[in-house]
């Protein structure tokens, strides 16, 4: 969620957005358009076994994207290091 100004300029809302929006358009599409690294495919794959087990489609993008930053802090960790 992000907060924007309408058009016109005279109010603010919330709208949906942010790292759900990244899982919706590159984690979750099944075709070519899935993300091709390896993380991508880790995390596409643990994602469709969540949706398989009944999993509501936004626990399993909210459970991916906290997957996603503990693998990529990982990684980042090991480079450091």
């Amino acid at each position: 969620m992000g907060l924007v100004e309408d058009a016109s300029g005279k109010q603010e809302r919330w709208v949906p957005g942010g790292s759900g929006q990244w899982c919706l358009t590159r984690i979750e599409p099944k075709a070519n358009r899935r993300l091709q690294t390896e993380v991508g495919q880790y995390l596409g794959s643990y994602v469709d076994k969540l949706k398989i087990g009944g999993t509501p489609v936004k626990v399993a993008q909210s459970r991916c994207c906290v997957k996603a930053a503990r693998l990529l802090f990982q990684k980042l960790t090991r480079q450091i290091t």
